[in-house]
């Protein structure tokens, strides 16, 4: 994507999104019911916030969402394509009300393209210390700002009907950072063990820092930190049942990225998340 298109991405997206948005760490799906029955309406909301704390809805935003799926153990829909065109409808809110009339799992699955933004750099510095990320920013003559572009990758597991089975929460659908759960939350309990792996650019990515949030209903949130191995492997165990987000960033300098339009930026990140719920 060009730079003129991202700046207007980036100023439609102050006009509609809070002015949280590129200081929170976290967005995510949530379903307002995570299980369902058949013949029953899906109906998913996009939050953002930090660590589930002062989570605030926000729209799908046309021109910022890349791709939005709605996958099922035999087939995968484009909720784009089937969207009012865009004049009509340039915001969707809530993002996705649609009958299931089949049983078994579900996935929903979203891509936002770039979008640039400016920290100082002692506010970049505490972020990417909290993130656990291995990034040295340089000392930039006549500069007090850190330059990034972030996009996110955004997934949520719903089941329709029990009992739970297949293998569709392992479905690898190519995000560029990509959770993958490598069980079933919903054949879990409190106190199970849970994989997941990320994937960038479809390889496992070693040594980063993964948080699993859960929240209980409108309760404290609590946080567990893992990094992955060289197979791109996090593990926790879910002490607790409830809303649970596993979720990371990805940092990579800008330098040599292809179509990275790096003399507007120093820093391309990479967020993702993956909800579901816990019996």
């Amino acid at each position: 994507m060009n730079v003129r298109r991202r700046a207007r991405i980036a100023a439609l997206t102050c006009l509609v999104y809070p002015a949280a948005l590129a200081y929170s760490h976290d967005m995510w799906l949530l379903p307002d019911r995570f299980v369902l029955d058949e013949r029953e309406t899906l109906v998913v909301r996009q939050f953002v916030g930090t660590e589930l704390n002062s989570g605030e809805e926000v729209p799908l935003l046309r021109r910022m969402t890349r791709r939005f799926e709605l996958v099922t153990p035999d087939a995968r829909i484009d909720l784009l394509a089937a969207l009012p065109p865009e004049r009509e409808r340039p915001f969707i809110q809530p993002i996705l009300s649609r009958t299931l009339d089949r049983r078994g799992p579900v996935l929903v699955a979203m891509e936002h393209y770039f979008i640039d933004t400016e920290f100082p750099r002692a506010e970049f510095l505490k972020y990417v210390q909290d993130e656990g990320l291995d990034v040295r920013p340089p000392e930039r003559a006549g500069r007090t700002v850190e330059r990034e572009r972030y996009a996110r990758s955004l997934k949520s597991l719903v089941q329709v009907g029990r009992p739970a089975g297949g293998d569709l929460y392992r479905r690898v659908l190519g995000q560029q950072l990509e959770i993958v759960l490598l069980q079933n939350p919903y054949t879990l309990h409190p106190g199970d063990t849970l994989d997941v792996q990320v994937l960038f650019e479809g390889r496992p990515l070693a040594g980063r820092q993964v948080t699993a949030l859960n929240r209980q209903g409108q309760g404290p949130v609590s946080a567990i930190r893992a990094r992955t191995n060289a197979e791109g492997v996090a593990r926790f165990r879910l002490g607790r049942a409830g809303l649970w987000v596993v979720r990371l960033v990805h940092m990579l300098p800008c330098t040599g990225r292809p179509e990275a339009d790096c003399e507007v930026v120093d820093w391309e990140s990479h967020w993702a998340s993956f909800s579901f719920q816990l019996d």
